[in-house]
């Protein structure tokens, strides 16, 4: 199969390229000047049909979009102009907007998950660090706080310290909100990041690779929780290899039914 992959920042659509490739798939990387890297093709984001025609010259007969695309491109001219006036901003009604002009093209979109399953983050202490009572009750009540986030499509991300909440994820995406709760309370905070409960990985899935661990480390964090089934971990093993040398402990927790 001729699989198209649109392309967003990060080192996920190609770790997926690669994956897919080795599977035997034909893949070709879309992505955008400013936001991508690596690509087969680099687009202008303004002019969103030019990826439509990227697909057709090339024959290609799927498509998955990964990586990171900022909120804040909900508010752009161009995003208004593709999807029509009065449209639904939120990211994840953006994206299946997205697919559905895909799919009115002949063109499959795909779900990752079963290529990514060995990516997604497990249950309990992922690199051996443990954790205090404490700690554990505040991502407890991080988890909570930051599902309620991850349904209403308003972020994926809740920062805390001390069993107060500091940081929520808006439209500046997950960097920038633990950039932000370093500034306001500085070393020692607890980040939690989940999916949605009904999780489409069509559609925007939760993400974290070694640039996230990197603010970890400027941050001095004090452990990282991660909804377990629906967070991905971009180089997974190194990303677990080199938190547990910083001492950040990396856990995996479970939505209760």
């Amino acid at each position: 199969m001729r699989v198209g992959i649109v392309a967003g920042s990060g080192n996920l659509p190609k770790v997926f390229k690669k994956i897919l490739e080795e599977r035997g798939h034909e893949v070709v990387l879309v992505g955008f000047k400013g936001i991508s890297d690596g690509c087969n093709y680099l687009l202008n984001l303004k002019e969103p049909l030019e990826v439509l025609k990227v697909f057709k010259e090339e024959g290609l007969e799927g498509v998955v979009l990964l990586g990171k695309f900022e909120q804040r491109l909900s508010f752009e001219k161009f995003t208004k102009e593709f999807l029509g006036e009065g449209s639904d901003l939120r990211p994840e009604s953006i994206i299946r907007e997205v697919l559905k002009v895909f799919e009115r093209e002949g063109i499959k979109p795909l779900d990752p998950r079963p290529i990514l399953e060995p990516l997604l983050a497990k249950e309990g202490s992922m690199n051996g660090l443990k954790l205090d009572e404490k700690t554990l009750k505040e991502g407890s009540f991080g988890f909570k706080v930051a599902k309620f986030l991850a349904n209403n499509d308003i972020g994926q991300t809740v920062v805390l310290k001390d069993g107060v909440v500091v940081a929520l994820e808006g439209v500046e995406g997950t960097q920038k909100t633990l950039e932000r709760a370093y500034s306001l309370v500085g070393e020692g905070t607890v980040v939690v990041k989940v999916g949605r409960s009904n999780q489409d990985f069509k559609i925007d899935p939760p993400v974290v690779g070694l640039e996230t661990l990197k603010t970890l480390k400027e941050m001095k964090a004090k452990a990282l929780f991660l909804e377990a089934g629906k967070v991905i971990i971009v180089e997974k093993e190194k990303f677990l290899r080199d938190s547990r040398e910083l001492g950040i402990p990396v856990l995996g927790l479970k939505e209760k039914n």
